[in-house]
């Protein structure tokens, strides 16, 4: 089913599927995702040995492996320069101040977050 679609695309786009950029980004986002899971696993088995598994101790051991989990994905798809972690960046307006060092710094290597090399 996939390579039928990305027949049937391919055919849409004019032959331009751009598959050596798309597994740049399922790469970064792949690393990303790893990070995640390291993180929310490792401190949720620690958080769950500290305050143990009472319905108050899940909570909190979820809640907080969860956040630390993905502020580390969100940390890392920036600092890997994901191109869709930039546009997540421009549409929070908090953010909005650092998104001109993102774009210069990751410019070289993606042509969609600045002008390219």
């Amino acid at each position: 089913m996939t390579f039928g679609q990305a027949w049937y695309l391919r055919r849409e786009l004019g032959g331009k599927l751009e598959g050596r950029a798309t597994l740049d980004a399922v790469t970064r986002i792949l690393a990303a995702s790893a990070l995640l899971a390291a993180v929310a696993y490792g401190l949720y088995l620690a958080l769950d040995a500290l305050v143990g598994r009472s319905l108050p101790g899940q909570i909190i051991s979820v809640c907080g492996a969860l956040t630390a989990g993905l502020t580390a994905y969100a940390v890392a798809v920036l600092a890997l320069c994901v191109a869709e972690a930039e546009q997540i960046r421009r549409a929070s307006p908090r953010a909005s101040a650092g998104t001109e060092a993102w774009i210069h710094r990751c410019s070289w290597m993606n042509p969609v977050a600045g002008s390219g090399p």
